[in-house]
């Protein structure tokens, strides 16, 4: 076909909208009922056939459209269907019949008029109409469309045996899928022409996961859920025996977080990240409800928990692939639920990329091109709209070690000791060392760092011997986040970790404005005796005394009460009705018995405790109240 552009030295209207009014003229002659009458008056033909000569005719103004707008075939057709539209709704009164020149100058006019908003912007024109087709959910299903874009075969009772009928003769020898689209971009472009277009090309290299970052938001919920639940307040042994369906059951959100862990770690390509995965679940693919509530619980060793790490890191790792491409210098966002994700529908994606396709003849054949920039503008506005890269640091996720702290001989602190050096074991903070900290928020970094720490030494990482300086180690293992270093002294060692998290935890404790022990039941407490408010107000003009007992009943509710067994056999004890000074000698016993402590004071402060010893109508069903009480008179002292 002839596609030069058109030109008319007696109109003043560009090539584009002489094309558009002559496609209109053909159109409008072709649906005459007299058409034959205007055969050798206007077009000259003679005695042939007029159909053909104007089907001609509006096939070459079609093509002149394309040549204008560079698109394709039916994006010229929406662009018509908007120009009719808009002449429609135009509120000009023109004398349409054009029996003189002028009154041809008048229309053309109109016309231009018309169309002034379309033409400032037509491909904006173009792809706001297939966004409205698109909105349109009958299009999916429509019939027509399915037959007309060869989306299924025709029903059965439209077919015909004969062999001229049949769909293989005439139907498109491609289908219209992603697959073609991906490699007519591939095959089509040359690297130099793909780099215009980053977006589709890293959408293309990724576009079978891409589905999976649907997943993100679902899994930090489900992440932030079974933390509240069970951060600190179970031990990794329990969690360990705990299967995750006891969990989840008849909780249709923690069912859905589930079902798209696993869909995750099902469906990941990922085969490294900076997480590595442990070797009992390399190569198991298939995660069902069986499996331990451990492995649920994010953690920074390279414990099951820290396969949460390596879906969290991969999903991020996408994430961020397809939003740097869409424009560099996006600032980067802290990974939460409540951030805005990529929007990828399959379906709607298969609806633009189908509208930004045409199909020509090549000799006998029919060849399929695409029109990458409508689809590159798809992917910005839609999928990536508003979208920023996430921060892979995961803080939230990686500065702490999430289990509760067990204290039983068979389990994790014996090991912890073990691990730090087989003659020696965790100590005190030295007397003359100071580590205090002002602010809760302070306290708080550096109990998690802390933590941290210990869940690296727990787990046999991170070498070293236990006389290395302990900032020096948790720098080394990565433990610090913003500033958090210089909140611990730096003379302690790294035999004094336990002790130090046991600092940073009564500092968060005696710092905070509510009640530090969120996780105790009020159940079995009672209030303090009228006789200790008497030793506590002849006590208060000691605070140095005051900050001991502190410090050690504070030591003491983390260790029988925070972190009491859960069992019942007799290492639960009850301990209800026992002075408080007879727990406290059994908690410092030296000799090892269950529920002592396994840092306890050093022998002159447990005398100077002793002498200063609480009274004897204080219990163990009292310490709470009391340690609140004691906290709150030093406080107001101070």
């Amino acid at each position: 076909t002839d596609v030069r552009p058109l030109t008319d030295t007696e109109r003043n209207l560009s090539p584009l909208l002489l094309n558009i009014v002559r496609w209109f003229i053909h159109a409008a002659y072709l649906l005459s009922p007299t058409i034959d009458q205007y055969k050798d008056p206007i077009f000259k033909i003679g005695q042939r056939d007029t159909l053909p000569f104007l089907l001609k005719n509006m096939e070459r103004d079609l093509a002149g459209m394309r040549q204008q707008l560079d698109s394709g075939p039916d994006q010229c057709i929406l662009f018509l269907v908007r120009t009719i539209i808009a002449l429609t709704e135009s509120t000009e009164n023109v004398n349409i019949s054009c029996a003189q020149k002028p009154e041809r100058v008048r229309v053309e006019a109109s016309v231009v008029n018309a169309m002034e908003e379309l033409l400032q912007n037509p491909l904006g024109v173009i792809r706001n109409a297939q966004v409205l087709i698109v909105n349109d959910i009958n299009v999916v299903t429509d019939p027509l469309i399915k037959q007309l874009y060869e989306f299924e075969d025709p029903p059965k009772e439209l077919s015909s045996d004969e062999v001229h009928c049949k769909s293989d003769l005439w139907r498109n020898s491609q289908s219209l899928n992603m697959p073609l689209f991906a490699s007519s971009f591939s095959n089509s472009l040359k690297p130099s022409e793909q780099a215009r277009y980053p977006t589709v090309k890293t959408f293309l290299q990724i576009r079978h996961q891409i589905h999976l970052l649907e997943l993100l938001p679902r899994i930090l919920k489900f992440f932030r859920r079974l933390l509240s639940q069970f951060s600190y307040k179970i031990s990794q042994e329990e969690a360990r025996k705990r299967p995750i369906r006891d969990v989840i059951e008849n909780d249709p959100e923690l069912e859905g977080g589930f079902d798209a862990w696993a869909q995750a770690w099902e469906e990941l390509e990922t085969s490294s990240t900076k997480y590595a995965i442990p070797e009992a679940y390399k190569d198991k693919k298939v995660i069902t409800i069986d499996e331990p509530l451990s492995l649920f619980l994010p953690e920074p060793v390279p414990r099951e928990g820290i396969c949460c790490l390596h879906i969290l890191d991969s999903l991020i790792s996408l994430h961020n692939k397809l939003v740097k491409a869409k424009r560099g210098g996006l600032k980067d966002i802290e990974l939460s639920e409540r951030a805005l994700f990529v929007s990828y529908d399959e379906k709607r994606t298969s609806m633009f990329m189908l509208y930004s396709h045409s199909v020509r003849l090549v000799g006998k054949h029919k060849e399929v091109t695409f029109h990458y920039d409508l689809f590159e503008q798809y992917l910005k506005d839609e999928v990536l709209g508003g979208v920023h890269p996430i921060r892979e640091s995961m803080k939230d996720f990686t500065e702490s070690d999430n289990f509760k702290m067990t204290y039983q001989e068979d389990v994790t602190w014996l090991d912890l000791c073990q691990k730090l050096d087989q003659n020696e074991r965790q100590e005190r903070i030295p007397a003359n060392v100071k580590m205090e900290f002002l602010d809760i928020g302070t306290a708080t970094k550096a109990k998690k760092a802390l933590a941290s720490a210990i869940g690296y030494i727990r787990a046999g990482l991170g070498s070293g011997v236990a006389t290395e300086s302990l900032v020096q180690f948790m720098d080394r293992i990565g433990c610090f986040k913003d500033g958090t270093s210089a909140c611990i002294p730096a003379n302690l060692r790294k035999c004094h970790v336990l002790d130090a998290w046991y600092t940073a935890y009564f500092y968060q404790s005696y710092r905070s404005a509510t009640l530090p022990f969120e996780t105790v039941s009020a159940d079995g407490m009672e209030d303090v005796p009228a006789e200790a408010a008497s030793w506590l107000q002849g006590t208060m003009k000691n605070q140095k005394i005051i900050k001991k007992w502190l410090v050690e009943l504070h030591r003491f509710l983390i260790e029988w009460i925070v972190l009491k067994p859960q069992s019942t056999d007799d290492r639960s004890q009850d301990y209800s009705g026992w002075a408080l000074m007879d727990c406290l000698d059994f908690f410092w016993d030296k000799g090892g018995s269950f529920g002592a402590t396994l840092l306890p004071p050093h022998e002159e402060e447990i005398g100077g405790l002793q002498e200063e010893g609480l009274p004897d109508c204080l219990l163990y069903e009292h310490v709470l109240p009391f340690w609140l009480e004691l906290k709150d008179k030093h406080q107001k002292i101070r």
